[in-house]
């Protein structure tokens, strides 16, 4: 056989495998549902009548234990506590109670100038657009809402629900600005001297609370000065200082800003749950344990899945649990 036949037939070969590899690709892989799987609790022993129609009442601390049947490739746990509540496993995003912000101040030197606090939708991210703040239309001011010092010591600023503010719409991303102006100045009177500090804005939801900045920092605070570059505001460890240099007489006034990042005021941290049995587990879980160590009423879940490679069926198992004192 010439090279040149042996060539054309081993081609052919190459090709009708790659379109059998490609066929079988294009094909779900056949999974079974997991329909065998099921649980059932041990009722403790440590109290009288346990089981209430469909709710299992348990005591704190009891270990509860879960006879398993069935055998599928995944099963993970939800207890129903917090940060394990099957109803928000991979939601990151949920519409919060609150979004509460606040922050502390201070001064050290000056008399002159005012500190403003913006809230607003209408940002772009760029200091270009950094008159969407000036802009009362497409911002809100929100500085009566806090407490500011007037000394040396640090003056907490209060929470304000960021969420009820007339203005904001929550669903969408919320920035806060800061800005500090004083007029030029024809006195011995120089720009008052401004430390913000522990800064901070957090979305409440009834079993959690995500924060979303815990400091100026993380935050995202961005400077810029509108006026003379001499005077602006810099990073000093985690709060947020405005620089007062010498200034002398009928120098130019003040107009110095920080604008924080975005914030999205319904981000929370999705719940996750504990894993049971993997394909990688050796042997059939037939039971597993676990303790509530505080009271209240909680949705145990178990999710079992049977997976090949990116085809996977599943079922949630779930019993009411009330843990009483």
């Amino acid at each position: 056989m010439l090279n040149s036949e042996k060539y054309t037939i081993m081609k052919k070969m190459i090709l009708i495998l790659l379109a059998a590899i490609a066929l079988f690709s294009c094909n779900d892989i056949a999974v079974d549902m997991p329909n065998d799987f099921n649980i059932s609790p041990v009722l403790p022993t440590t109290i009288g009548d346990t089981l209430k129609g469909d709710t299992l009442v348990i005591k704190k601390g009891d270990v509860l234990v879960y006879n398993i049947t069935g055998n599928p490739d995944f099963i993970t746990f939800y207890s129903g506590e917090k940060h394990f509540n099957y109803n928000y496993v991979g939601l990151a995003h949920r519409d919060a109670d609150s979004s509460i912000v606040a922050f502390s101040t201070k001064l050290s030197s000056g008399t002159l100038g005012k500190l403003t606090v913006y809230a607003s939708n209408n940002y772009s991210g760029n200091f270009t657009d950094v008159n969407n703040f000036i802009d009362n239309t497409k911002s809100v001011d929100i500085t009566s809402k806090f407490k500011f010092s007037t000394t040396t010591a640090a003056q907490a600023s209060g929470n304000l629900r960021l969420d009820s503010v007339t203005g904001i719409d929550k669903s969408k991303p919320v920035y806060v600005a800061f800005r500090f102006k004083s007029d030029t100045i024809k006195t011995t009177d120089k720009p008052q001297k401004w430390i913000i500090s522990a800064f901070s804005l957090k979305n409440c939801f009834a079993d959690t609370t995500y924060v979303n900045a815990n400091d100026m920092r993380s935050a995202g605070f961005t400077t810029k000065s509108l006026s003379s570059p001499s005077n602006y505001w810099y990073f000093e460890n985690a709060q947020m200082t405005f620089l007062l240099n010498a200034v002398g007489l009928n120098t130019p006034g003040e107009d110095d800003w920080i604008v924080s990042r975005a914030f999205d005021l319904g981000c929370v941290w999705p719940d996750g749950g504990l894993i049971v049995k993997t394909p990688n587990n050796t042997g059939i879980v037939t039971t597993y344990s676990y303790q509530y160590t505080k009271t209240g009423i909680f949705v145990s879940t178990f999710l079992a899945k049977n997976q090949a490679y990116t085809t996977s069926k599943q079922v949630a198992r779930k019993k009411i649990i009330k843990v009483i004192p």
